[in-house]
């Protein structure tokens, strides 16, 4: 989306003071720069006023002086002002009134000021594009969250990026902008969310955690979820350059169909939304990564299992590998374990599992870190297990940690 030009309207206002009486006329301060360097020359008619000189450089405007309006929509208006402190409202058309007060006499006999633009009112509201139904989308006003549609709200000259995002639809930005003081409104239509390459996971209860794990996958809980999709690959090196233009990865050498990785949490949670997708729960990874499974390993009950199903520490050559090269697991998920470990929404904290809810837990409120699980390229033993638990900070990022996305099952 292209910029909004940035329209300022400067204005000088010029006031000088003489006296009859002798005393030393003000000293003159020039703002700096100024647009029009010519300045009317004042006379002084009255030892008790001062002539004041308005002037607006780039079309006609009003001046109001202690609630009196003293020109009209002119380029230029000049009179006189009794001694004393003056209120002056300055005014045009599609700009915000500038008010400020003079003192006559003071010590500055030229002032400048500027004009800036109304904003304009947009009205936004958001479309399925296949059904034509409404749809309840997020809107953002630089990459700031403004309010759900349908949505009205300014739109100023120093706005750059309007978009609107909803769960289940492609992020759809906003070209369109009202010119100053006007209003208008227009209709996102956003495209649904692109499913291939996500796998259906169907509602259940499992057993999350190890008790032979850490302390922080202690104790073992039920815990159940509702149904989801989750992406069957790690986001890839490709997919992530497409959406912004770039690749963070420290293997980049190793293409566009291998992982994304040194990414920052904030980052894989951005892409995902730019989707219509979100990053999964921590629950809802490692009930992905069991499949069903009991065993500590999710792939078989020995830990050679892991390198069948993964790129570890022990046949990874030090590297990441293209995704989807070993074989799923019983679900139709690849790379679950090694290759890179993966963000998940939730904050880390180590005690959390003594506490969490049985329902769809969302993790806890706050945290150490944000959790990656599934272990890496360059780990081996319990840290490739489903129950393992790791957290960073939201703004780490490593050549070992990238992410997937997660949404809620389409209805």
């Amino acid at each position: 989306m292209s910029a909004l030009r940035c329209s300022l309207v400067a204005l000088l206002v010029a006031l000088s003071l003489s006296f009859a009486s002798g005393l030393k006329p003000s000293q003159q301060v020039r703002a700096p720069n100024p647009k029009s360097p010519k300045l009317a020359t004042l006379k002084t008619s009255d030892v008790s006023v001062a002539i004041a000189s308005f002037a607006f450089t780039d079309g006609p405007g009003s001046v109001m002086v202690d609630s009196y309006k003293v020109c009209a929509k002119q380029i230029r208006c000049a009179g006189e002002l009794p001694l004393g402190q003056h209120a002056i409202t300055l005014s045009r058309d599609g700009y915000l009134d500038s008010v400020f007060n003079i003192m006559v006499p003071n010590g500055s006999n030229y002032y400048t000021t500027a004009l800036v633009e109304k904003p304009g009112l947009l009205t936004i509201h958001a479309l399925d594009s296949a059904t034509g139904k409404d749809v309840e989308a997020t809107v953002f006003m630089d990459d700031r969250m403004v309010g759900k549609t349908p949505w009205t709200g300014p739109l100023g000259a120093a706005t750059k990026s309007v978009y609107v995002r909803a769960s289940r639809y492609v992020e759809s930005k906003v070209n369109e902008r009202p010119a100053p003081n006007k209003e208008m409104s227009m209709t996102a239509k956003l495209i649904a969310t692109d499913i291939a390459g996500m796998a259906k996971i169907s509602s259940g209860c499992f057993q999350m955690g190890q008790e032979s794990g850490k302390q922080s996958e202690k104790p073992v809980h039920e815990v159940c979820l509702s149904s989801f999709v989750l992406d069957k690959y790690e986001v890839t090196q490709g997919a992530y350059q497409k959406q912004f233009g770039s690749d963070p990865s420290h293997f980049a050498a190793c293409g566009g169909n291998c992982p994304v990785e040194s990414i920052q949490w904030k980052q894989a949670k951005n892409f995902c939304e730019k989707l219509g997708k979100r990053l999964p729960t921590e629950a809802e990874w490692e009930y992905a990564a069991r499949a069903g499974s009991t065993s500590k390993w999710g792939c078989g009950i020995m830990s050679i299992c892991v390198g069948t199903v993964g790129w570890t520490g022990n046949n990874s050559d030090k590297k990441t590998h293209p995704v989807g090269q070993k074989p799923a697991n019983s679900w139709g998920i690849y790379d679950m374990a090694g290759n890179v470990a993966e963000w998940t929404a939730d904050w880390f904290g180590s005690d959390y599992y003594s506490f969490s809810q049985k329902l769809n837990p969302k993790g806890a409120n706050r945290g150490d870190g944000r959790v990656a699980r599934g272990g890496s390229w360059d780990e081996k033993g319990d840290a490739l297990q489903p129950s393992a638990r790791a957290g960073y900070e939201p703004d780490f990022r490593e050549s070992n940690v990238g992410f997937r996305c997660a949404m809620d099952e389409l209805l």
